[in-house]
């Protein structure tokens, strides 16, 4: 587990500098590139806003016969047709990634490709090029689209890899309007920044997205390595990995965390899921139940206090509920009266 505030102090514990390649939950990243490269107009007039009700894998289209919404796989695929539509495919992910890496500017560690996934999803990735097809059939993609590049693309950006903490961090500039927490360059614009949160908070768990409206209340993604990433707007971004999926394809353990997490803390629950990203950013020491008074660099420095706190919770995340695991944590960093 990672958080990263929008002042870009940082919490991390278990195994928070694991790589792990982000899957689906490059897919909200990816939708607002393309917002930004594009605009709304274009990309909404070959992608919907609405929940599927379906499966992320699911072979079907929405109204107007477009894909229900970017954060699944009709809707990523159709997104990869048009970005960048006739440049090579070297500069198309290099400038995907480009904008993934000033997201986390001035923190270490960046973000890398994992080539063995992106090479094993090429070759065994038959339902997604199912859905290339059936996108190609119903007039989805235009006429001069290349699907191999398209499907290229796709699996490209699923196999985007990153550390617990980087992903934090890239959900704390959503948080944080769109600026990267450390440097406060602006990546994303605001406007797109809001669509994203707004798409992320209907449609970004899958099938399950509307009962984690209902029980958590907070814009999140999911990817079946086992990755969550959610955004409290204006305040952090956490990230949370544990492999075991349900039946969705999400995080066992980050899905019971992010319960747990709303239940305990007043913070999250639709409180600024809608509310406008502020000009001033307040610290979220004015607001969260706990107080953050170290700097990352601060942390990084001070390394008997944070080999003692990594000896405590560890291996926490695999043993203990998420409750306890939270718990625990924050009170081993000593953020929390025990």
């Amino acid at each position: 587990m990672a958080i990263c505030t929008v002042d870009g102090q940082m919490h991390d514990c278990g195994c928070s500098d694991d790589m792990v390649t982000m899957q689906s939950v490059t897919k909200p990243l990816f939708y607002g590139v393309c917002l930004d490269e594009l605009g709304e107009e274009v990309v909404h007039s070959l992608v919907g806003k609405e929940p599927s009700g379906h499966g992320f894998n699911k072979i079907s289209l929405g109204r107007n016969n477009i894909p229900h919404n970017p954060l699944i796989n009709t809707g990523a695929i159709s997104l990869a047709s048009l970005y960048k539509a006739g440049q090579p495919m070297s500069s198309r992910f290099s400038a995907a990634m480009s904008k993934y890496q000033e997201m986390v500017k001035g923190f270490p560690g960046g973000i890398h490709f994992n080539n063995a996934v992106y090479l094993s999803e090429l070759g065994k990735g038959h339902r997604n090029y199912a859905i290339g097809y059936y996108l190609k059939s119903k007039g989805c993609l235009g006429d001069d689209v290349d699907l191999k590049e398209t499907m290229e693309l796709y699996f490209q950006m699923c196999s985007v890899e990153t550390s617990i903490k980087t992903a934090a961090v890239m959900a704390g500039t959503l948080a944080n309007g769109g600026r990267n927490v450390f440097t406060g360059d602006q990546v994303l614009t605001e406007k797109t920044t809001l669509q994203i949160l707004s798409i992320m908070f209907s449609c970004g768990m899958y099938d399950y997205s509307g009962e984690w409206s209902f029980n958590v209340g907070l814009p999140a993604k999911s990817g079946v390595s086992g990755l969550i990433t959610i955004v409290i707007p204006d305040r952090m971004g956490i990230a949370l990995w544990s492999p075991p999926l349900d039946s969705y394809g999400n995080s066992v353990r980050g899905v019971q965390f992010a319960q747990k997490f709303v239940q305990r803390f007043s913070e999250g629950h639709n409180q600024n899921v809608l509310h406008p990203f502020s000009n001033k950013r307040h610290s979220p020491n004015q607001s969260l139940p706990w107080s953050w008074t170290r700097s990352y660099s601060t942390v990084q420095q001070g390394s008997t206090q944070r080999d003692n706190f990594k000896q405590g919770v560890g291996n926490c995340f695999r043993r203990q509920s998420s409750s306890v695991l939270f718990r625990n944590a924050v009170r081993a960093a000593r953020f929390l009266p025990k």
